[in-house]
């Protein structure tokens, strides 16, 4: 599953992830899955660097990733339950040059025509 929507945001508004975030528009993605899911104590530390669950992994992924989100005014979320799958979201910002947004949709307009 995933999905696209602009979502407009006040000053002071805290996105669905509950982290502050800058007035404007944000696009929101998100990606699920119906996989084993994560338990609290693995899913509190999928942003941490150099964790991973696997043996041959690196823990890099998920952590830059964040920093990634952040360094543009984004966030981050996730939600999972042992057995159940998880959810990512991504939260980023609609640059204010470019296609900008459909005043009907809320969507973005893509720069390219």
């Amino acid at each position: 599953r995933s999905s696209k929507f602009v979502q407009p945001a006040r000053p002071g508004h805290r996105d669905p992830y509950g982290q502050r975030i800058d007035a404007g528009d944000y696009v929101l993605l998100e990606v699920a899955d119906d996989g084993c899911g994560m338990d609290h104590n693995v899913r509190r530390r999928i942003f941490d660097p150099f964790f991973s669950t696997q043996s041959n992994g690196r823990g890099l992924g998920l952590a830059a990733a964040s920093g990634h989100e952040r360094a543009h005014g984004g966030a981050n979320r996730v939600d999972s339950e042992l057995g159940r799958g998880s959810c990512f979201g991504v939260l980023l910002p609609v640059p204010k040059s470019g296609g900008g947004i459909d005043s009907e949709t809320r969507r973005p307009r893509s720069p390219i025509a």
